[in-house]
């Protein structure tokens, strides 16, 4: 039996609820679809196969996915406390992209610095219905795009350098050196993406 709900969480696809049974959180998240869980679900189990720090998947039925609850801050709510969060994502989005299939590299996509949970345990990722396989300069454009156009107080000097120290901890962890110039274009990408679902919310 479904306890009560503690709250709806932010999603723009979905329905989706933190719940309490038997003293335990859970996410419950209700598709439209149910391609889209089953998608999901493969994805969260792959990636907890391969020692990604990503929710477990508790149950399924449908077009209805449960899984554990992450407890933290998402990095959208932590960048204007602390830069403590930085290299955990760098090694977190590091490993992910070190998945392969045939030769490419698994994306996350959709990274909105609200998709991670700082914890102490590192940072998680969470939701994965847009995940593909690319460059994984597609995924640092968009995290460093939104490090940028986070809301905090920071100037954009500190937000300059959080990218500079996320981008090198990144190459640190990946063993890869970055093309800044490919970077800086992933980024302008992102940007346009973003200003383009703002204007249809209009």
């Amino acid at each position: 039996m479904i306890r009560p709900v503690l709250k709806k969480l932010e999603s723009k696809r979905n329905d989706v609820y933190a719940i309490k049974y038997k003293n335990k959180q859970f996410v419950v998240k209700i598709y439209k679809n149910k391609d889209s869980r089953v998608m999901e679900e493969k994805t969260l189990k792959r990636l907890n196969k391969h020692g990604l720090n990503v929710p477990k998947v508790v149950n399924s039925h449908k077009n209805i996915l449960i899984t554990e609850f992450i407890e933290g801050k998402t990095i959208g709510e932590a960048i204007h406390k602390s830069a403590d969060w930085v290299e955990d994502l760098a090694k977190w989005l590091a490993k992910l992209h070190n998945i392969k299939h045939n030769e490419t590299t698994i994306l996350k996509g959709d990274c909105n610095l609200k998709n991670f949970i700082f914890t102490k345990k590192g940072v998680y990722g969470i939701d994965f219905e847009n995940t593909f396989y690319g460059d994984p300069i597609h995924d640092l454009g968009e995290i460093c795009f939104f490090i940028i156009d986070s809301t905090s107080t920071l100037k954009r000097k500190t937000k300059e350098k959080i990218i500079k120290k996320f981008i090198q901890n990144y190459q640190k962890h990946s063993k890869k050196s970055i093309d800044t110039k490919k970077l800086k274009e992933a980024m302008k990408i992102a940007k346009e993406k973003a200003q383009k679902r703002r204007s249809k919310k209009r």
